[in-house]
């Protein structure tokens, strides 16, 4: 069974959850969550059930040792966009490589980066956390849509 997932309307969204600690098993790690998602696809056939790979990269930007200090809450999230957007732009083509074989009800990558924060002007230590949704190369649009609503609503929260 997957990790976790959802439904919305008559979709049913699956989602496979990794937590990325090296560059090098990027690959592997999606390639794996991509099988789950098409196991969990044969045991629940029918075109309303989607899939979702999501990885944790919190790891790979920060080893817990390191407090990220932004002067208010605009910059933190700024930069924190900044970061996952980098990340997504220099390693997707690792996982658009596992779906160019993978079933096309795998919609894309979601993106988690969480860190320890502080915002000077609040002075109070936090957790910080961005979430990014990644859509898969050729997706149709009406599952674009979809990904662009969820992203909406991960935005809101």
């Amino acid at each position: 069974m997957p990790d976790t997932g959802f439904k919305v309307g008559d979709k049913k969204v699956w989602v496979e959850c990794k937590r990325i600690t090296s560059f090098k098993k990027l690959e592997a790690n999606v390639r794996d969550a991509s099988e789950q998602l098409e196991r969990a696809f044969k045991r629940n056939p029918g075109s309303a059930h989607k899939g979702l790979v999501a990885i944790d990269i919190s790891k790979l930007a920060n080893d817990g040792s390191k407090i990220l200090v932004k002067p208010d809450e605009n910059s933190l999230r700024a930069d924190m966009g900044r970061y996952v957007e980098h990340f997504i732009e220099q390693q997707r083509q690792q996982w658009e490589k596992v779906y160019r074989k993978r079933d096309k009800r795998i919609m894309g990558t979601l993106v988690r980066l969480s860190t320890m924060a502080s915002v000077e002007e609040r002075n109070l230590p936090t957790v910080a956390t961005e979430w990014v949704v990644n859509p898969r190369d050729h997706l149709p649009e009406a599952d674009q849509n979809f990904l662009q609503q969820l992203a909406s609503a991960l935005d809101s929260t």
